[in-house]
């Protein structure tokens, strides 16, 4: 049996699985802060399948690069290389997540390469309705409010197209 290829942030290998990867897009946690909606979105693929490559921007120790131009050379190379971007974005104001970046990034991507892209959001994330609505104009589909019915359809969407 084949084992689940995780890449984290920085990490450099080829894809194991290209036609079935999955890049999990969305807001990450900076100093301080808590974050644990990527560990979900493993847990979630874990229980679907293990022959998949999901690409995750954070560093495996959790400790942040001191050179923010690696960053953006990875997550470019690796945005680019994969059959799915997964936007999970659980903004929330009070907490200082706001996901500026994810903003840019979910922009481009949607205008770039809508078919790859997948979307969704807690009902209670905060300040989402353009996201929302540039996602249902480009997609013709409402953003996913659970983010393990999105896994699903990554998973979905990298296994039967």
């Amino acid at each position: 049996i084949k084992k689940m290829q995780i890449i984290y942030s920085g990490e450099h290998t080829d894809l194991k699985y290209p036609s079935h990867s999955i890049f999990l897009a969305g807001p990450t946690a900076r100093k301080g802060q808590t974050l644990t909606w990527r560990q979900d979105a493993i847990e979630h693929f874990k229980n679907i399948t293990n022959k998949i490559t999901l690409i995750v921007p954070e560093p495996r120790d959790g400790a942040m690069w001191e050179d923010y131009n690696h960053v953006i050379e990875w997550e470019s190379r690796y945005l680019h290389m994969c059959k799915c971007i997964l936007f999970w974005v659980p903004r929330s104001i009070e907490n200082k997540i706001y996901g500026f970046t994810t903003n840019v990034e979910f922009g481009y991507w949607l205008a770039t390469d809508s078919n790859k892209v997948f979307y969704g959001r807690p009902d209670d994330a905060d300040n989402n309705r353009y996201l929302d609505s540039m996602y249902r104009a480009n997609k013709d589909q409402e953003p996913f409010n659970n983010l393990e019915e999105l896994a699903q359809k990554c998973f979905d969407y990298v296994f039967w197209k």
